[in-house]
């Protein structure tokens, strides 16, 4: 059956968490405004605590209405949401900004929200009101990734927002942490460090999801050298948004990026980025490596997946293969991280502190998977010496 607002579980009597995550939608559509508003109220685990139509009515008000987590068209004419999401963030810098786009989502409008990268999440919906409305899969989506936005709203400001206390800044350095380069344990139970492969890598792939793009930005643009192995990586993100991601890839690392085609041979030196809505994986042999995207089903609710792209750099690999699980929500790349290490290769996980949200990295962290666990700042330095040969 098609889930629409009318088709959700019925609201409960009582949130599922003792605070329900704030949220304020700001959409210029009443109907879609209102469905959002509904979709979450009913999940349990959310206040709406205002809706806006137009952002001039939501500048400035967010801090004064305790609001965690933004839900903004980016694309809604009225709202010329991509110049809002800056001014938004300037407003009230601890917010979490979920940024949604559609298909009518152009080149000029997609760069410009990752530049203003301070949107913690992306969500594609689609431009058709009765398509909306219909969706089985869009409030779904949207429910997981307010849930996870707020969750990071409360690990970086130690608990849900409350006037009685100051809302510490929003980390626009999220590299700030002064942890060790190298491995640190996490303590906890079912938190052991893996091994390092002894051999040298001759791959880098990466997979990430929210927070990803900047995360991806500080790894590449802190290497400060041209890499001597071919980068693969799949960022969960909507077509467009991937090719755009690329570019600022280029400009990041000084290394040539772009999405991988199919058929295409890999070559040392170069990244590639999974296309979005296909998988990327890795086929032939190390001396004659070629691309494959397919269309194949969703892995862990996601197409691009990291798991198949981690699977097929295990196989071709082994143990000189070198795998980073940057910030993102879910387990995706969990699976793939397992072939890897028992194939030999090292695995790098970014730690709690500085992910935007602890699920992709901190499901191989607590599955073992990790031999390191470190701050966004260390990884590209870190990243740069493993490459090298260089494991201690």
């Amino acid at each position: 059956m098609v889930a629409t607002a009318r088709s959700l579980p019925p609201a409960r009597s009582g949130a599922t968490i003792a605070n329900p995550y704030r949220v304020v939608i700001i959409e210029d559509s009443a109907v879609i405004r209102g469905m959002m508003s509904r979709w979450l109220t009913e999940s349990g685990d959310f206040e709406v605590v205002a809706r806006y139509g137009t952002g001039a009515g939501a500048l400035g008000k967010l801090a004064d209405i305790e609001a965690e987590v933004v839900i903004l068209d980016v694309d809604a004419p009225k709202l010329d949401g991509v110049d809002l999401l800056p001014k938004l963030i300037e407003s009230d810098s601890a917010i979490k900004i979920l940024a949604i786009t559609t298909s009518r989502t152009d080149k000029v409008r997609g760069e410009s929200v990752l530049r203003a990268i301070g949107a913690a999440g992306v969500l594609e919906r689609s431009s058709v009101m009765r398509e909306v409305t219909t969706s089985k899969d869009f409030p779904v989506d949207l429910i997981r990734t307010v849930k996870s936005l707020g969750l990071a709203f409360r690990n970086d400001n130690k608990g849900p927002r409350s006037k009685k206390r100051s809302v510490p800044a929003f980390k626009a350095n999220v590299s700030s942490g002064t942890r060790s380069p190298t491995s640190v344990p996490i303590e906890g139970p079912g938190y052991s460090l893996a091994k390092h492969s002894s051999m040298k890598p001759q791959i880098l792939a990466v997979g990430s999801s929210t927070g990803g793009p900047k995360a991806l930005y500080e790894v590449f643009s802190s290497m400060k050298t041209m890499l001597d192995v071919p980068v693969v990586i799949t960022q969960h993100m909507p077509p467009l948004f991937t090719s755009i991601l690329a570019e600022h890839l280029t400009k990041a690392s000084g290394m040539s990026a772009r999405e991988g085609e199919h058929g295409e041979r890999v070559l040392p030196g170069r990244i590639y980025v999974a296309p979005g809505d296909k998988h990327m994986v890795l086929t032939g042999t190390q001396s004659d490596l070629r691309i494959e995207l397919n269309q194949g089903p969703e892995e862990n609710f996601c197409r691009p997946s990291v798991d198949p792209l981690f699977r097929s750099v295990a196989r071709i690999f082994g143990n000189r293969s070198l795998c980073l699980v940057l910030t993102g929500m879910g387990q995706d790349g969990c699976s793939g991280a397992k072939d890897v290490v028992a194939a030999g290769g090292t695995v790098i996980g970014q730690d709690e502190e500085t992910s935007v949200v602890w699920g992709m990295p901190g499901a191989v962290a607590k599955a073992g998977l990790c031999a390191e666990i470190i701050p966004l700042t260390k990884i590209g330095p870190r990243v740069t010496s493993l490459l090298k040969g260089v494991v201690k």
